[in-house]
């Protein structure tokens, strides 16, 4: 019973996954912790299927076990251990390690784990014990530094003289399904770009009063109203939301034909999607997106390999019908 739906699926991913060559793909703001871009003439299936990949099953590195051995602080153990494993740490490696369930050792090897230490005794009055306290046996696992924090480091406690905090930590590799120390990214969300058609002429019987009203009931500052010539320009189409509060205004000043927002879609009728996403620092936002379209990569594969398994054995019509839909999937792989 559960073919035909598997089949329809399939069939309409595979669609979405022929249009490859006409996707595309315009980033418009990209910094250490944050990129924005514009994802084209895509399903919104397809575009949803990012942000939750990107979200819970791009992997990386967190620490997943610590072992306290000394602990004077005023926090206890728990306390402290919750702190530690929520330190990102640089993942570039996480694709060439194995998940510990995998892995064919019995007590962690390089393949699977990576070990830090803290070792930490306060001399001073008083001292912060940050993640660049941490010592680890591999120079390309290390805690992320912050930008745009003081002193770019994770605050994990405060000691003060006589006080010592002493851990050993096993780093392990894992996906933000699995827990929420393993997510990249604070932050993925999409939202539909808007094609917005405003009526000047409409505009030109408005007094300028009654203009720069209408140009104030947006909440986004979508619009702008220049000074100088009078006229209404659409400034900032990508903070629109559709909330519909310039065509409630407008129909409150009995032009209700002012504004039209529609979705901006393509000739083959997909739409036009503007991506934020906010890295934690475990991986730069830019290798985020690229890593959540190689799971994406991957999981298609493994639909086609399994819808052609569940083929056999079926009548020559079904299946040709069903290896047709399942050739427009060799782009993505």
């Amino acid at each position: 019973e559960y073919l035909p739906r598997l089949f329809s699926f399939v069939w309409q991913m595979a669609w979405t996954a022929g249009q490859e060559e006409e996707i595309d793909l315009e980033i418009t703001e990209l910094s250490e912790e944050k990129v924005e871009f514009m994802l084209k003439s895509v399903d919104i299936s397809l575009a949803n299927s990012l942000r939750r990949i990107m979200i819970a099953e791009v992997p990386t590195l967190a620490v997943d076990m610590v072992q306290v051995e000394r602990n004077t602080t005023v926090f206890f153990d728990e306390f402290l251990v919750h702190r530690i494993g929520l330190v990102p740490l640089t993942s570039h490696l996480a694709n060439s390690m194995e998940y510990p369930r995998n892995c064919l050792c019995e007590a962690g090897c390089d393949k699977c784990k990576v070990e830090l230490t803290l070792d930490v005794l306060c001399q001073e009055a008083k001292r912060d014990v940050t993640s660049a306290d941490f010592t680890s046996d591999n120079d390309q696992v290390v805690p992320a530094a912050l930008s745009g924090s003081g002193d770019a480091h994770v605050l994990i406690c405060k000691l003060t003289k006589g006080q010592e905090l002493r851990a050993k930590c096993i780093v392990r590799k894992g996906i933000g399904k699995e827990h929420a120390k393993w997510q990249p990214v604070a932050t993925a969300a999409f939202s539909y770009v808007y094609d917005i058609d405003v009526s000047q002429d409409m505009l030109d019987n408005l007094q300028r009063k009654q203009q720069q009203e209408w140009v104030d009931s947006c909440p986004r500052k979508v619009f702008k109203c220049d000074e100088k010539s009078g006229r209404v320009e659409v400034a900032a189409p990508e903070n629109c939301i559709d909330c519909g509060e310039c065509v409630v205004k407008a129909e409150d000043m009995e032009v209700p034909n002012l504004v039209t927002v529609k979705h901006q879609r393509s000739r083959n009728g997909t739409y036009n999607f503007l991506f934020s996403v906010e890295a934690t620092g475990h991986l730069p936002p830019e290798e985020v997106v690229m890593r959540a379209l190689q799971v994406l990569r991957g999981k298609l594969t493994t639909i086609r390999q399994r819808v052609a398994e569940a083929c056999q054995g079926m009548d020559d019509g079904l299946a040709a019908d069903v290896e047709l839909g399942l050739t427009e999937l060799n782009p993505l792989m």
